[in-house]
């Protein structure tokens, strides 16, 4: 358990750093070094000396110094504290508003260990080597000149919003972690539960520890091989309304037969990795039945049931918990990872409680195909019902985003922001790789230059474009502005809202692809291993990219 308290706030000096302009084109509030001023205000126009921070991780009190000269304009000490200490909106579980997006978006800040993991950016894998262009071009979230202030800016952002739940009457917070001594930085559920008198909002974190990555796993390997190129270019011509182009039609021609069978070489190879991630998981909940934890009591997870479902069994006990919550007061929400998760545990309290609870996620990964057909050849079609409308559950993503809006399917409703727009960050990283197929990007992605080759730069412009579609950081920055999400929750001018039709089994995978391992693989697999060597193939595709955090080589996480 870990928690920061921002302990001083004090007046600006000279404008060494401006924490602002984060270039997200029309309809955003603009931001530059003449104004200095955030579309926030209780980020921008002050600078923060001091964050203490409480972490079990670091075994006692660390006091991070931060300097930020932001906005010349406010000079106040007593104005720059008052806008950190201003409270949470109240909120409602039954009615929608700018107010509860906003809010559910900061709380989702809030359940990753930004403020209080130096690295934690890192974690997330956006390294300085892979922000270098964007930072030197101007482009950074923040405007900051360095990538260390785009990650200490992330902390102030962090601290911020902690201050604000601090100052909210009434309202607690907490960190819920399943197993409770695994599930933080290794493996397990981890989430935030947020009180407000009877009001509670609960939290799936995203992917961030090496169990995260390594689960997700089994959700999107079919998805990546059958579906997730046709979905790319829906997501840039029909979600975000923009022409394909010529360079686009180009790539399009570009052969990824080699990527695809290296793909799958790559997820045949991991399942060694999986199946490390199946005993951890099932050993970690088994330690945590022996110390009695309150979290996991009456669960068993066996290693065979951890390698098929990953974290559902866990999950499940959470959502059972939740069932006694009334309607009206419980709200369900997540992101990326965490937001796929809020989904299913919505579809199972419908399913097998017959409870309708509102959800709300954010650049969800996808929940309507995979409950039919993971990796595994599991499923969870007797827990959930992917099939049925479900208008309790809305997702708001960019539409570029390609883990959130082009990694799956969503279930319920869909809300999209930057919609056309060709000036922002997004457009202009994002445009560097749409038009790739969705193999050929996870290898550029995770191949660590490996042969079959990618073109030069495709593996940092698909990071940098997740940078700004789909960072939780990046995503309450873009929504805060004014104008994007309208007072009763509803997209602005520059975005749309539409029900997600049910799929049919047919429009998702029926993971024939990847069980066809063809001649072509073989012989991939003979000159890759040649060439490196099996256990070095294995090691690069998939355990390096779930680093731990331990080191700032520019590997990435998988998903």
């Amino acid at each position: 358990m870990a928690c920061a308290a921002l302990a001083a706030i004090q007046g600006q000096g000279a404008d060494a750093g401006k924490l602002g302009n984060p270039k997200f084109g029309p309809g955003a509030a603009t931001a530059t070094a003449s104004t200095g001023q955030h579309p926030d205000v209780h980020i921008g126009g002050f600078h923060l000396r001091s964050i203490f921070v409480h972490s079990a991780a670091e075994r006692g009190l660390v006091r991070r110094s931060l300097r930020f000269d932001d906005n010349p304009h406010v000079r106040d000490v007593d104005e720059l504290q008052r806008r950190s200490r201003r409270s949470l909106p109240t909120i409602s579980a039954s009615e929608n508003s700018r107010d509860r997006v906003l809010t559910l978006l900061k709380l989702n800040v809030l359940a990753y260990p930004d403020g209080i993991v130096p690295k934690a950016l890192s974690m997330k894998g956006y390294y300085e080597a892979t922000l270098a262009d964007v930072i030197a071009a101007g482009d950074g979230l923040f405007n900051t000149s360095s990538w260390a202030a785009d990650k200490a800016a992330m902390q102030v952002l962090y601290a911020t919003i902690q201050a604000e739940v601090k100052a909210t009457a009434g309202a607690t917070y907490k960190y819920d972690y399943r197993p409770e001594k695994a599930a933080e930085f290794d493996t397990g559920v981890a989430a935030l539960e947020f009180v407000r008198g009877s009001m509670k909002v609960y939290v799936f974190r995203g992917s961030y520890s090496t169990g995260d990555f390594n689960h997700i796993q089994n959700w999107v390997i079919d998805w990546v091989l059958e579906k997730m190129t046709g979905r790319l270019k829906e997501a840039w011509t029909v979600d975000a309304k923009l022409p394909w182009t010529s360079v686009q039609q180009q790539r399009e021609g570009i052969s990824d037969t080699m990527h695809v069978e290296a793909f799958k070489i790559g997820t045949w190879v991991s399942n060694a990795f999986l199946s490390a991630f199946a005993s951890t998981f099932s050993g970690a909940v088994g330690e945590a039945q022996a110390k009695n934890e309150s979290g996991v009591q009456g669960l068993t997870v066996s290693k065979d049931s951890a390698g098929q479902t990953g974290y559902w069994d866990v999950t499940k006990k959470i959502c059972d918990e939740l069932s006694s919550e009334s309607g009206d007061n419980l709200i369900l929400t997540g992101h990326s990872q965490g937001g796929t998760r809020a989904q299913l545990c919505s579809m199972y309290l419908k399913k097998k409680h017959s409870k309708t609870r509102t959800t709300v996620s954010f650049a969800a990964t996808g929940a309507a195909c995979f409950p039919r057909l993971m990796w595994s050849d599991s499923n969870l079609l007797d827990d959930v019902d992917p099939a049925a409308a479900h208008t309790q559950i809305t997702d708001y993503a960019h539409p570029l985003d390609p883990w959130g809006n082009a990694l799956g399917w969503d279930v319920g409703n869909k809300c999209l922001y930057g919609v056309g727009d060709t000036t922002s960050s997004a457009y202009k990283y994002c445009a560097k790789v749409y038009g790739y197929s969705g193999p050929y990007l996870m290898w550029a992605h995770s191949g660590k230059g490996l042969p079959p080759p990618v073109d030069s730069g495709v593996k940092a412009a698909f990071s940098q474009c997740r940078y700004f579609t789909h960072l939780v950081e990046a995503q309450y920055l873009a929504m805060s502005a004014a104008g994007v999400v309208n007072a009763d929750g509803t997209m602005g001018q520059a975005g749309t809202c539409a029900a997600v039709p049910p799929l049919k089994d047919s429009e998702c995978p029926d993971g024939s692809v990847g069980e066809d391992m063809t001649a072509l693989a073989i012989v991939v697999v003979v000159v890759v291993v040649s060439l490196c060597g099996c256990c070095i193939l294995a090691f690069l595709l998939f355990k390096s990219c779930c680093q731990s955090g331990d080191n700032d080589s520019p590997v990435e996480p998988m998903y």
